[in-house]
């Protein structure tokens, strides 16, 4: 009884009961019925093609939803593109659902409207996801999500160009990434808004994945669950790499000063010692007593040159003077003036000296600074060390064409990787206030105008190993002139 009263209302008005978009298609997919709001946008679609009535098309839709239900038997939806009346368009989301006869034949289709405000939402919905999705993708600094494990889960393209490679990925833990440690980082900033929910700052030194270390400012942000508690991390990291090199030399000349004046000071002290020794030794006629003075003045004239060439190096780029010099004839020059400081602190010094490393073209007096500063390194993480009564420091020189290759090695205290990554750079020391930062740091300027290298290989509490590779020959010129000293 409820069927036949049904049917006789017809399909047109149970399209209509229904609201909003809806028709009925024959297998030649002519609108066979239609609901008012169709008619009220479309006009009269009666026994017009759909695509005709609905999108003024010639022809059939490609792909069409229409024929995908009949083929498949089965309900299909999709995003269809209406044409009203006046001109404008209707972006409609539809079902198309085949329609049988009684004995199971396909007899046309029925497509109806999707909520049209679930799919206006779901559409606003996508476009706000893309553009977070943007901004998070290409805010020029790095950003990453992390989890209570400090593992990286979310990482923009920034960080991911930055930090990842094929040794590391999404779901490393940030200090391994960050920093290549195998602990979380003292005084994280993650870990504290974790604790309290607050946003925190730091300033950190991360190490890119090319090796290149950063000076960033970090900033966090706790994101919560709708119960308010916080289940994740947001880090925001900027480069402030140039301006903190700007900040920390303004920094440095004030230090400098000061350690300048400390130096000067002491010098002075030991020249008025030695000219002391020296004047009584003339006067009283004693060898020994002016040799001892002019020791005095000559180590403290060295400690001199030493010092105006850190902070020549350190504030601007000193010109090289270039000319063919033996490396054997430096190493003993260095190992001269090394080896009375060596034997006060009862450390023994080893050499390796390759008779066939003859010659190579550099400027002498800045690769005697370079060596020494290694060879006072290893006597300091020597005398640091203190878990065993001896230690040795060694000196190695070899040819290894077409470069010459200098090696100092200690069994000190060495260095962790964060260490090792960051000795190069300026103003980092191991030695806290007993040390400026800058010797290493010059070093390896040093090395890099001779266009050769300084690296290092250190494992914590077992020692130190320094290589500087020079080239023999800078460029062409006195190739015939002697070596000299």
């Amino acid at each position: 009884m409820v069927a036949d009263r049904l049917a006789a209302l017809g399909q047109g008005a149970l399209l209509d009961a229904l609201g909003g978009f809806g028709a009925v298609l024959d297998l030649d997919l002519r609108v066979a019925e239609a609901s008012q709001q169709v008619r009220a946008a479309l006009g009269e679609v009666q026994g017009r093609p759909c695509y005709h009535a609905f999108k003024g098309r010639a022809e059939p839709c490609e792909p069409c939803l229409v024929r995908q239900a009949l083929e498949s038997g089965e309900r299909t939806r999709g995003e269809e593109v209406f044409r009203e009346g006046g001109g404008g368009d209707w972006r409609v989301l539809v079902a198309a659902a085949p329609l049988r006869s009684p004995d199971g034949e396909l007899a046309g289709v029925v497509i109806t409207e999707e909520s049209h405000q679930v799919h206006e939402l779901k559409r606003e919905l996508a476009e706000h996801q893309q553009a977070c999705h943007t901004l998070f993708e290409e805010v020029p600094c790095y950003v990453s999500v992390q989890d209570r494990d400090f593992r990286v889960i979310h990482a923009n393209r920034k960080f991911r160009d930055d930090f990842l490679d094929q040794r590391s990925r999404v779901g490393d833990t940030c200090y391994r990434l960050y920093k290549h440690r195998s602990e979380p980082c003292l005084g994280c900033p993650v870990a504290a808004t974790f604790d309290d929910g607050s946003s925190h700052t730091s300033e950190e030194t991360v190490v890119t994945r090319d090796g290149a270390t950063a000076n960033v400012l970090v900033v966090t942000a706790p994101l919560r669950d709708s119960a308010g508690s916080v289940v994740y991390v947001m880090e925001m990291s900027t480069n402030i790499t140039d301006l903190r090199r700007t900040q920390s030399q303004l920094e440095a000349l004030g230090m400098l000063v000061g350690q300048i004046a400390h130096e000067v000071k002491g010098v002075l002290t030991g020249l008025d010692g030695g000219v002391y020794l020296v004047s009584t030794g003339i006067y009283r006629k004693d060898e020994g007593r002016l040799s001892q003075g002019w020791q005095m003045v000559r180590r403290n004239v060295d400690r001199v040159r030493s010092l105006v060439l850190d902070i020549l190096y350190y504030a601007k780029d000193r010109k090289l003077e270039f000319k063919l010099a033996s490396p054997l004839r430096v190493a003993e020059e260095v190992l001269r003036r090394f080896e009375p400081k060596a034997a006060e602190c009862e450390i023994r010094v080893v050499t390796n000296l390759d008779p066939a490393a003859i010659r190579f073209d550099a400027d002498v007096r800045a690769v005697e600074a370079l060596l020494t500063n290694l060879l006072e390194n290893a006597l300091d993480a020597c005398r640091s060390e203190a878990a065993h009564d001896r230690h040795t420091v060694g000196l190695t020189v070899r040819d290894e064409a077409p470069d010459v290759v200098f090696e100092v090695s200690d069994d000190g205290v060495g260095m962790d990787q964060e260490a090792r990554e960051k000795v190069f750079t300026p103003f980092f020391s191991s030695k806290g206030s007993a040390g400026t930062g800058l010797g290493l740091y010059i070093a390896h300027r040093i090395a890099t105008q001779h266009r050769g290298s300084l690296a290092v290989q250190s494992t914590l509490g077992q020692g130190s190993c320094f290589s500087l590779r020079l080239p023999k020959q800078q460029g062409p010129h006195r190739a015939a002139a002697a070596p000299t000293q």
